[in-house]
Protein backbone atom coordinates (compact mmCIF):
# COMPACT_ATOMS: atom_id res chain seq x y z
CA UNK A 1 0.00 0.00 0.00
CA UNK A 2 1.27 3.26 -1.29
CA UNK A 3 2.45 5.75 1.64
CA UNK A 4 0.84 8.62 0.50
CA UNK A 5 -2.94 7.35 0.46
CA UNK A 6 -2.76 8.26 4.20
CA UNK A 7 -2.37 11.95 3.45
CA UNK A 8 -5.55 11.79 1.86
CA UNK A 9 -7.84 11.45 5.22
CA UNK A 10 -5.10 13.89 6.81
CA UNK A 11 -5.93 16.66 4.38
CA UNK A 12 -9.33 15.94 5.19
CA UNK A 13 -9.06 16.32 8.67
CA UNK A 14 -6.86 19.66 8.48
CA UNK A 15 -9.57 21.23 6.46
CA UNK A 16 -12.47 20.26 8.72
CA UNK A 17 -10.48 21.35 11.76
CA UNK A 18 -10.80 24.71 10.44
CA UNK A 19 -15.02 24.24 10.28
CA UNK A 20 -15.11 25.21 14.32
CA UNK A 21 -12.96 27.86 14.01
CA UNK A 22 -14.37 29.45 10.86
CA UNK A 23 -17.90 29.45 12.41
CA UNK A 24 -16.47 31.02 15.86
CA UNK A 25 -14.97 33.83 13.33
CA UNK A 26 -18.59 34.70 11.54
CA UNK A 27 -19.85 35.98 15.04
CA UNK A 28 -20.71 38.94 14.27
CA UNK A 29 -19.30 39.34 10.75
CA UNK A 30 -21.62 36.93 9.48
CA UNK A 31 -25.33 36.26 9.55
CA UNK A 32 -25.89 32.74 10.64
CA UNK A 33 -28.42 32.24 7.87
CA UNK A 34 -26.47 33.89 5.20
CA UNK A 35 -23.09 31.55 5.83
CA UNK A 36 -25.15 28.25 6.00
CA UNK A 37 -27.11 29.09 2.60
CA UNK A 38 -23.77 30.60 0.52
CA UNK A 39 -21.61 28.06 1.77
CA UNK A 40 -23.59 25.12 -0.19
CA UNK A 41 -24.72 27.61 -2.93
CA UNK A 42 -20.58 28.15 -3.73
CA UNK A 43 -20.05 24.45 -3.96
CA UNK A 44 -22.91 23.27 -5.71
CA UNK A 45 -22.36 26.11 -8.19
CA UNK A 46 -18.28 24.75 -8.39
CA UNK A 47 -19.33 21.30 -9.22
CA UNK A 48 -22.38 21.92 -11.30
CA UNK A 49 -19.75 21.76 -14.16
CA UNK A 50 -17.87 19.07 -13.64
CA UNK A 51 -20.64 16.71 -12.24
CA UNK A 52 -24.53 17.52 -13.80
CA UNK A 53 -23.06 16.01 -17.40
CA UNK A 54 -22.46 12.72 -15.80
CA UNK A 55 -25.94 13.18 -13.20
CA UNK A 56 -27.98 14.03 -16.16
CA UNK A 57 -26.44 10.66 -18.18
CA UNK A 58 -27.02 8.32 -14.85
CA UNK A 59 -30.38 10.37 -13.88
CA UNK A 60 -32.69 6.83 -14.46
CA UNK A 61 -30.17 5.32 -11.78
CA UNK A 62 -30.40 8.66 -9.39
CA UNK A 63 -33.44 10.20 -9.84
CA UNK A 64 -35.70 6.88 -7.66
CA UNK A 65 -33.15 7.91 -4.78
CA UNK A 66 -33.72 11.59 -4.36
CA UNK A 67 -36.01 11.41 -1.99
CA UNK A 68 -33.97 9.86 0.51
CA UNK A 69 -30.68 11.70 -0.72
CA UNK A 70 -33.54 14.84 -0.03
CA UNK A 71 -33.16 13.31 3.62
CA UNK A 72 -29.63 12.84 3.77
CA UNK A 73 -29.24 16.09 2.47
CA UNK A 74 -31.53 17.69 5.59
CA UNK A 75 -29.47 16.04 7.98
CA UNK A 76 -25.82 16.03 7.15
CA UNK A 77 -25.71 19.69 5.20
CA UNK A 78 -28.39 21.79 6.47
CA UNK A 79 -28.86 20.49 10.29
CA UNK A 80 -25.43 19.60 11.09
CA UNK A 81 -23.38 22.32 9.26
CA UNK A 82 -25.87 24.98 9.94
CA UNK A 83 -26.02 24.45 13.86
CA UNK A 84 -23.27 25.37 14.19
CA UNK A 85 -23.31 28.83 13.23
CA UNK A 86 -26.16 29.40 15.49
CA UNK A 87 -24.25 27.64 18.27
CA UNK A 88 -20.80 29.99 17.95
CA UNK A 89 -21.72 32.89 19.52
CA UNK A 90 -22.97 30.81 22.40
CA UNK A 91 -20.23 28.21 23.10
CA UNK A 92 -16.25 28.07 22.12
CA UNK A 93 -14.56 26.87 19.16
CA UNK A 94 -12.87 23.93 21.46
CA UNK A 95 -16.59 23.09 22.66
CA UNK A 96 -17.71 22.64 19.08
CA UNK A 97 -14.75 20.04 18.42
CA UNK A 98 -14.96 18.27 21.94
CA UNK A 99 -18.55 18.06 21.30
CA UNK A 100 -18.63 16.57 17.80
CA UNK A 101 -16.82 13.58 19.39
CA UNK A 102 -19.55 12.23 20.66
CA UNK A 103 -20.96 11.42 16.85
CA UNK A 104 -19.25 7.68 16.83
CA UNK A 105 -21.53 7.31 19.89
CA UNK A 106 -24.77 8.89 18.91
CA UNK A 107 -24.07 6.33 15.34
CA UNK A 108 -24.13 3.64 17.86
CA UNK A 109 -26.98 4.25 19.69
CA UNK A 110 -29.15 5.48 15.93
CA UNK A 111 -28.01 2.84 14.44
CA UNK A 112 -29.34 0.10 17.62
CA UNK A 113 -32.56 2.30 17.44
CA UNK A 114 -33.39 2.03 13.79
CA UNK A 115 -32.40 -1.69 12.79
CA UNK A 116 -32.04 -3.19 16.12
CA UNK A 117 -28.76 -4.45 16.16
CA UNK A 118 -27.35 -4.97 19.80
CA UNK A 119 -24.29 -3.09 20.24
CA UNK A 120 -21.53 -5.11 21.92
CA UNK A 121 -20.52 -4.13 25.34
CA UNK A 122 -17.11 -2.80 24.74
CA UNK A 123 -19.69 -0.04 22.82
CA UNK A 124 -22.07 0.30 25.72
CA UNK A 125 -19.52 0.73 27.89
CA UNK A 126 -17.69 3.23 25.46
CA UNK A 127 -21.14 5.11 25.48
CA UNK A 128 -21.17 5.65 29.15
CA UNK A 129 -17.49 6.85 29.56
CA UNK A 130 -18.05 9.54 26.69
CA UNK A 131 -21.74 10.37 28.09
CA UNK A 132 -19.45 11.19 31.55
CA UNK A 133 -17.74 13.40 28.96
CA UNK A 134 -20.47 15.40 27.68
CA UNK A 135 -21.98 15.58 31.26
CA UNK A 136 -18.33 17.51 32.45
CA UNK A 137 -18.17 19.56 29.16
CA UNK A 138 -22.11 20.73 29.63
CA UNK A 139 -21.82 21.22 33.30
CA UNK A 140 -18.51 23.47 32.98
CA UNK A 141 -17.08 20.64 35.22
CA UNK A 142 -19.47 21.91 37.99
CA UNK A 143 -20.54 18.09 39.07
CA UNK A 144 -21.95 19.24 42.20
CA UNK A 145 -24.66 21.55 40.45
CA UNK A 146 -26.10 18.72 37.79
CA UNK A 147 -29.11 19.28 39.78
CA UNK A 148 -31.14 21.85 37.24
CA UNK A 149 -28.24 21.76 35.44
CA UNK A 150 -29.16 24.82 32.47
CA UNK A 151 -27.38 23.09 29.50
CA UNK A 152 -25.68 26.07 27.41
CA UNK A 153 -27.66 26.80 24.57
CA UNK A 154 -24.71 26.44 22.49
CA UNK A 155 -23.88 23.46 23.93
CA UNK A 156 -27.15 21.91 23.06
CA UNK A 157 -27.19 22.92 19.50
CA UNK A 158 -24.22 21.40 19.27
CA UNK A 159 -25.75 17.79 20.81
CA UNK A 160 -28.24 18.32 18.28
CA UNK A 161 -26.13 18.83 15.47
CA UNK A 162 -24.01 15.54 16.36
CA UNK A 163 -27.40 13.52 16.45
CA UNK A 164 -28.20 14.65 13.25
CA UNK A 165 -25.43 13.93 11.77
CA UNK A 166 -24.70 10.51 13.11
CA UNK A 167 -27.89 9.26 11.96
CA UNK A 168 -27.07 10.50 8.33
CA UNK A 169 -23.56 8.14 9.14
CA UNK A 170 -26.01 5.43 9.72
CA UNK A 171 -28.50 6.00 6.74
CA UNK A 172 -26.20 6.85 3.96
CA UNK A 173 -24.36 3.29 4.25
CA UNK A 174 -27.62 2.06 3.74
CA UNK A 175 -28.44 4.23 0.94
CA UNK A 176 -27.80 4.53 -2.58
CA UNK A 177 -24.72 2.58 -3.00
CA UNK A 178 -24.91 2.13 -6.71
CA UNK A 179 -24.47 5.92 -7.23
CA UNK A 180 -21.72 7.59 -7.47
CA UNK A 181 -20.01 9.68 -4.32
CA UNK A 182 -20.32 12.90 -6.47
CA UNK A 183 -23.68 12.29 -7.80
CA UNK A 184 -24.63 11.92 -4.16
CA UNK A 185 -22.92 14.69 -2.93
CA UNK A 186 -24.20 16.79 -5.66
CA UNK A 187 -27.59 15.82 -5.39
CA UNK A 188 -27.26 16.80 -1.68
CA UNK A 189 -25.58 19.75 -1.76
CA UNK A 190 -28.30 20.97 -4.18
CA UNK A 191 -31.52 19.84 -1.57
CA UNK A 192 -29.54 21.93 0.63
CA UNK A 193 -29.55 25.04 -1.23
CA UNK A 194 -33.33 24.38 -1.69
CA UNK A 195 -34.37 23.74 1.87
CA UNK A 196 -32.14 26.86 3.11
CA UNK A 197 -32.99 29.13 0.29
CA UNK A 198 -36.22 30.38 2.16
CA UNK A 199 -34.83 31.29 5.32
CA UNK A 200 -32.18 33.08 3.22
CA UNK A 201 -34.29 35.22 1.37
CA UNK A 202 -36.44 36.46 4.46
CA UNK A 203 -33.38 37.41 6.32
CA UNK A 204 -31.61 40.82 6.62
CA UNK A 205 -29.43 42.28 3.30
CA UNK A 206 -26.59 40.60 3.15
CA UNK A 207 -23.51 42.71 3.83
CA UNK A 208 -20.14 41.02 3.72
CA UNK A 209 -16.50 42.87 4.63
CA UNK A 210 -13.63 40.89 3.45
CA UNK A 211 -12.96 38.92 6.45
CA UNK A 212 -16.91 37.41 5.90
CA UNK A 213 -15.87 36.60 2.24
CA UNK A 214 -12.82 34.48 3.43
CA UNK A 215 -14.94 32.48 5.81
CA UNK A 216 -17.69 31.78 3.34
CA UNK A 217 -15.46 31.02 0.62
CA UNK A 218 -12.87 28.88 3.15
CA UNK A 219 -16.40 26.63 4.49
CA UNK A 220 -17.81 26.88 0.37
CA UNK A 221 -14.77 25.64 -1.35
CA UNK A 222 -12.20 23.20 0.94
CA UNK A 223 -14.77 22.59 3.83
CA UNK A 224 -17.64 21.49 1.28
CA UNK A 225 -15.63 20.24 -2.19
CA UNK A 226 -11.96 19.62 -1.31
CA UNK A 227 -12.41 17.92 2.25
CA UNK A 228 -14.99 15.38 0.88
CA UNK A 229 -12.76 14.16 -2.41
CA UNK A 230 -9.97 14.00 -0.01
CA UNK A 231 -12.21 11.66 2.33
CA UNK A 232 -13.50 9.96 -0.27
CA UNK A 233 -10.04 9.11 -1.50
CA UNK A 234 -8.89 7.69 1.39
CA UNK A 235 -12.29 5.57 1.43
CA UNK A 236 -11.19 4.11 -1.78
CA UNK A 237 -7.31 3.58 -0.93
CA UNK A 238 -7.32 3.29 2.67
CA UNK A 239 -10.92 1.29 3.21
CA UNK A 240 -14.18 2.97 5.00
CA UNK A 241 -12.58 1.31 8.76
CA UNK A 242 -9.38 2.93 8.44
CA UNK A 243 -10.46 5.95 7.40
CA UNK A 244 -13.11 6.62 9.76
CA UNK A 245 -9.89 5.99 12.65
CA UNK A 246 -9.12 9.60 11.92
CA UNK A 247 -12.01 11.29 12.66
CA UNK A 248 -11.01 10.36 16.41
CA UNK A 249 -7.86 13.08 15.69
CA UNK A 250 -10.76 16.37 14.79
CA UNK A 251 -11.32 17.45 18.43
CA UNK A 252 -7.77 16.93 19.37
CA UNK A 253 -6.84 19.13 16.39
CA UNK A 254 -9.42 21.42 17.01
CA UNK A 255 -9.27 22.43 20.60
CA UNK A 256 -5.51 23.07 19.80
CA UNK A 257 -6.58 25.24 16.39
CA UNK A 258 -8.73 27.03 19.09
CA UNK A 259 -6.28 27.40 22.11
CA UNK A 260 -3.57 28.98 19.01
CA UNK A 261 -5.05 30.56 16.73
CA UNK A 262 -8.37 32.29 18.39
CA UNK A 263 -6.82 32.38 22.04
CA UNK A 264 -9.58 30.35 23.63
CA UNK A 265 -8.41 29.29 27.10
CA UNK A 266 -7.93 25.56 28.17
CA UNK A 267 -10.10 24.88 31.25
CA UNK A 268 -9.58 21.75 32.95
CA UNK A 269 -12.69 20.28 32.68
CA UNK A 270 -12.66 20.87 28.67
CA UNK A 271 -9.40 18.29 29.08
CA UNK A 272 -10.90 16.00 31.77
CA UNK A 273 -14.67 15.82 29.40
CA UNK A 274 -12.72 15.88 25.90
CA UNK A 275 -10.41 12.47 27.17
CA UNK A 276 -13.48 10.84 28.51
CA UNK A 277 -15.27 11.53 25.17
CA UNK A 278 -12.68 9.85 23.31
CA UNK A 279 -11.87 7.04 24.98
CA UNK A 280 -15.40 6.21 25.16
CA UNK A 281 -15.42 6.95 21.08
CA UNK A 282 -11.90 4.62 20.91
CA UNK A 283 -13.45 1.89 23.37
CA UNK A 284 -16.32 1.27 21.32
CA UNK A 285 -14.96 1.03 18.03
CA UNK A 286 -12.12 -1.57 19.42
Amino acid sequence: MNKWYFSYPIMAIIIWTGSPIAAKLSVNTVDPVHIAFLRWLIAFLILTPFVLPSFLAERRKIYPNLPRLAVLGLLGMVIYQSLAYFAAPFTTATNIGLLNATIPIFSIIVETAIFRRSPSLKAILGCVIAFCGVIVLVSRGNLSGLYGLHINFGDFLILLSCLSYATYSVLIGKTARDISPWHSLYAQIGFAVGFLLPGFMMSDALHLNLKGAYIILYVGIPASILAPYFWMQGVRHLGSSRTSAFLNVVPITTLLAAVVLLGEPLAAFQIIGGLLALAGVILSQL
